[in-house]
């Protein structure tokens, strides 16, 4: 297993590399560059853009350019900010990055802690109303984007019933660890809302997927050789078949994460949270080219990182599932 897991983080690195690449490449395409205009939308003389662009080392070729922020990246620089002085990438990643990855976990943990119980429900009264009934919801919450199902919860949850904040997330670095959040209610009522709205169309998916994934894995045959044997359903149910039909919702947690990078930013630009998703879309218009290139690069490592969980937790799930040195 561990050699394994060496394989597949070896086999990352050029993946990371070439996402890396490209998103250097199409930062670099965008039709402005950042000193082009100043920050009140008038040009900037030539002599001075020139001055600043061989300040930061954009006078170079692309490829100088790019080798020399790969080796600042090994150095852990992920380098400055073009438009403002007093702030670094590192600076803005060290504060954005803690705030995008609770708001994704928390909204996880929420899709699963519904969704799961859901989908088992649903399997388990198969065709019969409380079937039906999980289902239209679910369907219902795939459908609702994130767009309006936000300012609906702000409006009714918000304002009307007041039982909670409508923006900002509550709380601001350093958090413990360096990501772990305070275990406060002022903390937790602000982050309720926006979890809630990305957990919602997280909870849907998976309750659709464990309902079917169960639906298959009760039909199977060593399913009905156990219920034969009398054991009890229970036993059935958590030992034989629960284990089996949780594998495809593992697969998906990887991908997940990343997949919720749209409706992370539609969360954070509506409730203020100033999370790494909205510091990237901001950095687009601002052509911040090293901290849109750090943020790209980042949400990619986690999903590579979220992948190889995935894999790891197969085998927990299932001893079944074994890896070879050999596999990709």
């Amino acid at each position: 297993m561990s050699r394994y897991i060496f394989r597949r983080v070896l086999l990352s690195i050029p993946v990371l590399i070439a996402i890396l690449f490209f998103a250097f490449l199409m930062v670099r395409l965008q039709p402005t560059g950042p000193f082009e205009s100043s920050a009140g939308g008038h040009s900037l003389p030539e002599n001075v853009r020139l001055m600043m662009e061989t300040r930061y080392g954009l006078h170079r070729p692309f490829q100088e350019q790019f080798l020399i922020y790969v080796g600042n990246i090994l150095k852990g620089d992920f380098g400055p900010l073009l438009r403002t002085r007093h702030q670094s990438v590192n600076e803005v990643i060290a504060a954005a990055l803690p705030v995008s990855l609770q708001l994704g976990v928390m909204s996880i943990l929420t899709g699963l802690i519904i969704g799961v119980p859901a989908g088992i429900v649903a399997a388990l009264r198969h065709t019969r109303p409380l079937d039906y009934i999980a289902t239209f919801i679910a369907v219902i919450g795939i459908s609702i984007p994130n767009l309006v199902l936000a300012p609906v919860l702000i409006y009714f949850l918000g304002l009307k019933l007041g039982w909670f904040p409508i923006a900002f997330w509550g709380a601001d670095p350093p958090f413990a660890l360096g990501f772990l959040p305070p275990l406060e209610t002022s903390f937790f009522r602000h982050a309720a809302l926006p979890v809630v709205t990305l957990g919602i169309s997280i909870s849907a998916t998976i309750a659709r997927l464990v309902r079917s994934s169960l639906l298959e894995v009760l039909s199977e045959d060593y399913i009905r050789t156990a219920r034969a044997k009398g054991v009890r359903e229970r036993v059935v149910l958590t030992t034989h078949a629960l284990k089996n039909a949780l594998i495809p919702t593992v697969t998906i947690l990887g991908p997940l994460f990343v997949a919720l990078l749209p409706g992370m930013v539609v969360v954070e630009n509506i409730f203020g949270i100033n999370g790494l998703a909205r510091v990237m879309v901001n950095s687009v218009f601002d052509t911040e080219y090293f901290l849109l290139s750090s943020s790209i690069l980042i949400f990619a490592v986690i999903l590579v990182t979220g992948n190889l969980l995935a894999d790891i937790l197969y085998v927990f799930l299932d001893p079944r599932i074994t890896y070879k040195a050999s596999n990709g």
